[in-house]
């Protein structure tokens, strides 16, 4: 433990109200950005609460970081690290998870860090709940029939679909976020989701398969339908609520598929298709379990990562991958999980097998193959630009 009047606590912290346990790793830029605001909120309710940083590496590397990160330095945040045992215990895919315990012990909810406010606090100590805002459309009535279409099927006790363009002035705290809801039959009967576009209607709607923009080929006369121009502040696409009867034999999602089709009056295909793609090859043997490769530079690998993504010195953005599995990394590298998203999506021939734990250092830019491959070169890695078969959802004018 540091900055702490004990070497050990108890969680829940006793007689305090709510323990919030904020799952931060130091690869995560805004999740240290966000310690200073964590400083503000465990000051103003500091009577009721007490937030505590859960490392997930271990108390040399925090120490070494606590050195040229100022956010780490000067907290006044107990710290808890790997050695612990703590991090396994939540199973937490996003750093910067906030997860909410009560004083009796049992977890209220988890919160994405730019979700974890004083409204959300006031809230809790007020309610013993976290207020949820209500959701009010504002529909913008100069747009024609087809920017804000609404669709009813014949029978309104069967189904109803609505899909429109939300307008510049909505916001929900639902934002990106799909919900699903079951009928006391436990069916599928009412999906809707806000600030969505395409590729989020593809990845919850059709196939997980197609995450990779590379991977959704539209052939559309008029793509204006498909993706709107918005302002760089407001790049909301489509929002849409879909309503299934309990009456209805069919599949929710398969009624749901039907609706967009025909809104949008298009198609969508499973096909396989001659794509273009990085295809990761490995030209020679090198055992990279567990090898540590230092930067040249004269300051630590560590050090020139935070320069580079927390103060944006550099354009070139240095990523370190310690100890994780290899699977894991090539899907999270074309979901663009780690900040910068290649514009191809990448197939790995490596030969690697695929639960090897690795850990390598390389430079992320997808904007130049050449420098990400002179960083790969000492693993036995490169990446080279060919086509090959992959399954593509194709979407086509329906006439």
């Amino acid at each position: 433990m540091k900055h702490y009047s004990e070497s050990a606590i108890n969680v829940p912290i006793k007689n305090k109200k709510l323990t919030i346990l904020n799952m931060i790793s130091t690869t995560c830029a805004p999740c240290l950005e966000h310690i200073p605001h964590l400083d503000k909120y465990q000051k103003k309710f500091d009577k009721d609460i007490q937030i505590i940083l859960v490392f997930h590496e271990d108390q040399k590397t925090i120490d070494r970081f606590r050195g040229f990160v100022p956010q780490l330095k000067n907290t006044i945040l107990p710290v808890i690290t790997k050695e612990s045992g703590l991090p396994k215990k939540f199973q937490t895919k996003v750093y910067g998870s906030c997860v909410w315990i009560d004083q009796n012990g049992i977890i209220k909810t988890q919160l994405n860090y730019y979700q974890f406010n004083d409204k959300a606090i006031n809230s809790y100590l007020k309610y013993g709940q976290l207020v949820k805002s209500k959701v009010v459309h504002k529909m913008d009535n100069k747009n024609t029939v087809l920017e804000n279409l609404k669709i009813d099927s014949a029978n309104r006790m069967i189904s109803s679909f609505q899909l429109f363009r939300i307008d510049s002035n909505f916001y929900t705290s639902q934002k990106t976020m799909w919900n699903f809801e079951k009928d006391s039959k436990g069916i599928l009967n009412r999906i809707y989701a806000y600030d969505t576009d395409i590729m989020s209607i593809t990845k919850n709607v059709f196939d997980q398969r197609y995450l990779h923009n590379s991977r959704v080929v539209i052939n559309i006369k008029n793509k204006e339908r498909l993706l709107p121009n918005y302002s760089e502040r407001h790049y909301n696409h489509f929002a849409f609520e879909f309503t299934n009867s309990e009456n209805t034999n069919r599949n929710a999602l398969e009624l749901l598929k039907k609706h967009f089709s025909t809104a949008l009056s298009v198609s969508f295909k499973d096909t396989t298709l001659n794509t273009k793609c990085y295809v990761l090859k490995r030209f020679k043997k090198v055992n990279i379990k567990a090898k540590k490769i230092i930067d040249p530079n004269s300051v630590s690998a560590d050090e020139f990562k935070f320069n580079n993504i927390m103060k944006s010195k550099s354009e070139d953005n240095f990523y370190i991958l310690n100890s994780l599995v290899w699977g894991m990394f090539i899907d999270d590298i074309n979901l663009g999980n780690y900040g910068k998203k290649f514009d191809l999506f990448i197939i790995d021939e490596s030969g690697i097998p695929k639960d090897q734990i690795v850990d390598i250092t390389f430079f992320l830019r997808p904007d130049n193959i050449t420098l990400v491959n002179s960083s790969l070169e000492k693993f036995g890695l490169k990446m080279e630009e060919e086509f090959r078969p992959l399954p593509v959802l194709l979407v086509e004018d329906s006439n």
